[in-house]
């Protein structure tokens, strides 16, 4: 596919304009009003209803049960602030994570309220928006003034709250200012939550396809982290885990409840009332919309002491089965063997056989002598900042196992230092990698009535892999940087542990995954690897720095070996310029073939959703990203790749390094081969000294080059990279603290080429349509619309800090970039206050607190190579006589055009037979052809036949054009050789001569037809 040449760019401003209000109103609705769906004041969490459906309808009021008063009163109260860090697309839905800032009530015990950060999710469809049907809220067409919210379950719109600061204390009030000023808390990342049956898209086998189901990750702050059972005084944040089916295609009872597909035809939304809008076929919008199911307990929740912290109610008549399904992190978090020493070992096999890491059973079985638990260990996790998503890992043979579903994370940990003392304190964070896994069709499953056996009462396998070995777990023989290394030599050094490094991202090749190689040394009879990005390393001279670790154990497993390739300043010298910090990573996926769109696009009732914006049919069975190869849907030759094997899809990670152009570092997925000594001379995989190789190269400087504006830039960063599967490329953002946010379209070359370009400044586009200058932004994300017939998506673009003060201190490790890899921050438009409507209250009062309307600037984006393509058709109308006359043509092998119909006319008005003489047609056609012959040769010598210049495209000149830039017009006589008949029979000279040729004779005659007898 080519470029998007063609890039419409729409501000989504009836989204983006209202999501902080929307946010407000959705928290002050009443729980009765949330739980009853095709309500104004329902949300995508409000489900259809019925049976055991729903549940969330609490999710914004205090602890204590659906009957209490605290439950029937607001606690969480929105400021209209809030930032998002990550975002996916999946069945035609938009996921994003991230935080918001409200003000709690008896946040500091009972009377005493304050503001905090918390963690979110938001969802909106990406299709049919726009119209009175699918409005999710209503405001004043004139001013713009926010009415109320509308149709949001329509919309596909939902705002769901972590209750962090209200399930873990995050201070006392002394703190106040400092904990509202955290806006670092809250989810960090999301994936999809994958099946191992749905690699092929619209697998039938599969039967969670047409859920809007993910994994996402974040963290906490702890106020009093002795009083949470951790022992050490000064750990400040704890690890927070979601895998939650969000919407459903059918509830979880029995019988099961259907989602509805829901047809409409209705008017684009422009403000005042949908329903006052008259009917205008001229612009009458055809559509639909899916209303899912929604099941509480199909939300998997792993925090800190969830059994006894979680507080959000259930309503009146649920029973403790129908549940958020909670672990306690402490208990299911197990450590890798390298960091366990002589406590034991914690595998696959144990959590399938119903265990936990501390050597308990969830179903009855008798206990076992280990624990491995990161509380016993004394390795707390800290921050769960990254998440990657798979369908499968399979090894077979001794030891095998199959582990659907799995995902990892990254972040770092709290390592544990002396317990003994009366203040214990950490040793320091450093960072650690966390393999996961749960078959995302255990949510489907009814807990209601299950045995204590049964798996529904299984929680999420956690594995962690900590660079560094608590005080408690070094005296019993953990490693002590644990599983990982640092490979060469680094000027000035890199001191281990790497206390205060955290790791930032991590990335997985394939689909299937397999530690079961086929087909030997091809090349190296080993596992894919797989990467982790790590930032905030400091070397000894107290510089921070970043670099990227690899792996081919998968984290799930208990021991691992995770290694360094690229660092600054190392010996052997890689070639790679690194940034200061990471702050992005780009994952190319693999194109649908035109089967799996085609399943993708009929959901499982057979109906068809149709997108209102481009009446396209949507695709809503498994229509999320698959990582991979191009032409492989099943996953079944990716699963045999081995180390060293060039995948040909593009992964990489984006950043700024001080004095230098913007740093894209990009390698192969697959490729990446590391050898060492330790495999002996002779095998493929030896080296000494040891050596890492890949398919690898940095294009931050032809990126950079592209640019219209300053394309010698040393202070443009890149910050995000998103590709769009349907047309075949790539769209990279890049931040300026001058220039704003840029944007750049790229094929999956990276090259130019004498035809064409690799790279398009898409950043324009933005800026016509933007309300206020592109220059203003600073932060930025995007992510693509799947199955559509364009380069389309959704793009945000955002401030650095609450106040877009382009301060900077978010691209390095202090200020706002302490704690943070990235982010896109809603800007505050205003300051005031709000006193939200207290009339359902059962406990407290009306409260006056802040409110802060932040928004970000979103773009809906669709884009096309900009040619269109035209196809005409000549054609000859024959009707009556001289139809007949064509068909005997056409019998005589001849071409059938007008003239020789007329000419076969003239034939039969002189001699009056119709079936005319075979040599008379050859006569004819030689007519014809001597005739064009001297029309050329006239025209020639009247110049007629002349060169013209040639336009030139917008993809450039091959290299013969560059030379001879001219070229003939040769439209006429191309058109008359495709027009006449090909061949005619020689003339009577040409058959005398071929004759003699041959030994023949030459006839005295020099008549045609005298020849023709003769022969």
């Amino acid at each position: 596919m080519g470029l998007a040449y063609n890039l419409d760019v729409q501000t989504w401003d009836d989204f983006g304009e209202f999501l902080p209000n929307m946010m407000i109103a959705l928290a002050n609705t009443d729980p009765f009003t949330l739980s009853s769906p095709f309500t104004a004041g329902a949300d995508v969490f409000t489900g259809i209803g019925g049976g055991f459906g729903g549940g969330w309808e609490y999710r914004f009021t205090g602890p204590g049960g659906g009957a209490s008063p605290a439950a029937n009163t607001q606690y969480i109260f929105p400021t209209g602030e809030y930032i998002v860090r990550d975002m996916v697309f999946i069945n035609g839905r938009y996921v994003f994570v991230g935080s918001y800032k409200a003000y709690f009530r008896d946040l500091y015990g009972v009377g005493n309220h304050g503001y905090a950060w918390d963690g979110c999710i938001w969802t909106i469809n990406g299709y049919s928006t726009g119209t009175c049907e699918t409005a999710p809220c209503t405001y004043d067409a004139t001013t713009r003034a926010f009415i109320g919210l509308w149709n949001a379950q329509q919309a596909g719109f939902g705002f769901m709250p972590m209750r962090m600061p209200m399930d873990i204390s995050p201070g006392v009030i002394g703190d106040a200012a400092t904990i509202a000023a955290d806006d670092s808390v809250g989810l960090q990342a999301v994936d999809i939550w994958k099946s191992g049956s749905d690699t092929e898209v619209g697998s039938p086998n599969n039967t969670d396809t047409a859920n809007i189901k993910i994994v996402t990750c974040g963290f906490q702050l702890v106020g009093d982290p002795v009083a949470q059972g951790m022992t050490f005084t000064d750990i400040d944040y704890i690890g927070f885990m979601w895998a939650t089916q969000l919407n459903k295609q059918q509830s979880i009872d029995d019988p099961p409840e259907y989602a509805l597909v829901v047809d409409f035809a209705a008017q684009p939304y422009t403000g005042g009332d949908p329903t006052t809008y008259p009917f205008n076929a001229a612009t009458v919008k055809d559509g639909s919309y899916v209303v899912y199911q929604v099941d509480r307990q199909s939300t998997y929740q792993t925090s800190w002491r969830a059994n006894s912290n979680y507080s959000l109610s259930l309503p009146v008549g649920w029973t403790s089965e129908m549940n958020t399904r909670l672990g306690n992190l402490e208990d299911w978090c197990a450590v890798g063997s390298e960091n366990s020493g002589a406590a034991g070992v914690y595998t696959l096999r144990e959590w399938n056989s119903g265990y936990l890491p501390n050597g308990s059973s969830w179903n009855g079985s008798p206990p076992v002598g280990i624990d491995v638990s990161c509380l016993a260990t004394q390795y707390y996790p800290r921050r769960f900042l990254d998440i990657a998503a798979w369908s499968e890992t399979t090894k077979v043979g001794a030891g095998g196992y199959t582990i659907l579903s799995p995902w990892m994370i990254t972040g770092d940990v709290s390592i544990g230092g002396d317990g003994s003392v009366p203040t214990p304190t950490i040793l320091g964070t450093v960072p650690m990698w966390m393999g996961c896994t749960l078959p995302s069709e255990f949510a489907n499953q009814n807990a209601i009535g299950a045995p204590p056996g049964d798996k529904v009462n299984l929680r999420p396998y956690m594995m962690m892999h900590c660079a560094g070995a608590s005080t408690r777990m070094a005296g019993s023989g953990a490693i002590a940087n644990g599983a990982w290394s640092v490979s060469g030599t680094q000027t000035p050094a890199i001191p281990l542990p790497m206390y205060g490094a955290y790791g930032a991202f991590n990335m997985v090749p394939y689909e299937l995954m397999s530690n079961f190689i086929v087909g030997g040394l091809n090349p190296s009879g080993r596992a894919p690897l797989m990467y982790i990005a790590v930032n905030d390393i400091e070397n000894a001279s107290g510089d921070k720095t970043c670099g990227v670790f690899y792996s081919g154990v998968q984290p799930q497993i208990e021991g691992n070996d995770i290694r360094s390739f690229l660092m600054n300043n190392q010996t052997p010298a890689t070639g790679i310029d690194l940034p200061t910090k990471w702050y992005g990573k780009l994952m190319q996926s693999r194109t649908f073939t035109t089967d799996e769109e085609a399943r993708s696009k009929v959901f499982i009732t057979g109906e068809v959703v149709y997108n209102s914006n481009n009446n396209e049919t949507v695709g809503v069975l498994g229509n999320y990203q698959r990582y991979g190869l191009d032409l492989d849907p099943t996953g079944e030759v990716a699963e045999t790749k081995q180390m060293g094997d060039n995948s040909r899809q593009c992964y990489g990670l984006l950043g700024w390094g001080s004095g230098s152009e913007p740093i894209c570092y990009l390698f192969d997925s697959g490729r990446g081969w590391d050898k060492d000594p330790s495999w002996g001379v002779g095998n493929p995989n030896y080296a000494n000294p040891a050596d890492f190789s890949n398919v690898q190269m940095n294009k931050g400087d032809d990126f950079n080059g592209h640019f219209a504006l300053d394309p010698t830039s040393t202070t443009r960063k890149a910050i995000w990279a998103a590709w769009d599967n349907d047309r075949d490329q790539w769209m990279f953002l890049f931040s300026d603290p001058t220039r704003g946010i840029g944007s750049m379209s790229a094929t999956s070359t990276f090259q130019d080429t004498i035809t064409s370009t690799a790279f398009l400044d898409q950043t324009a586009n933005f800026a016509l349509k933007a309300p206020t200058e592109t220059t203003n932004y600073q932060t930025a994300l995007w992510t693509p619309f799947l199955m559509s017939n364009n380069m389309d998506g959704v793009v945000i673009y955002g401030g650095d800090n609450e106040t877009n003060s382009k301060s900077g201190e978010i691209w390095g490790y202090t200020g706002d970039g302490a704690a943070n890899k990235y982010w896109v921050y809603a800007v505050q438009q205003s300051t005031g206050s709000q006193t939200p409507d207290d009339s359902w209250y059962q406990a407290g009062g009306a409260l006056t607190l802040d409110f802060n309307p932040s928004t970000l600037q979103w773009f809906l984006i669709s884009g096309s190579t900009g040619r269109t393509a035209r196809v005409w058709v000549d054609y000859i109308l024959l009707d009556g006589a001289d139809a007949v006359i064509a068909t005997k043509l056409r019998e005589r092998g001849m071409k059938v055009t007008i003239e020789a119909v007329e000419w076969f006319k003239r034939k039969i008005i002189n001699s009056g037979d119709l079936n005319i003489k075979q040599e008379e047609i050859e006569m004819w056609m030689r007519q014809q052809q001597d005739e064009f012959s001297q029309m050329m040769q006239d025209a020639e010598r009247q110049g007629r036949v002349r060169k013209r210049k040639k336009q030139v495209s917008a993809y450039g000149l091959d290299m013969l054009e560059n030379l001879n830039t001219d070229f003939e017009d040769k439209e006429i006589q191309e058109f008359m050789e495709d027009y006449l008949p090909k061949s005619r029979p020689p003339t009577p000279e040409e058959q005398a001569i071929e004759r003699q040729r041959k030994g023949g004779y030459s006839p005295f005659s020099k008549n045609y037809y005298d020849e023709v007898f003769e022969n």
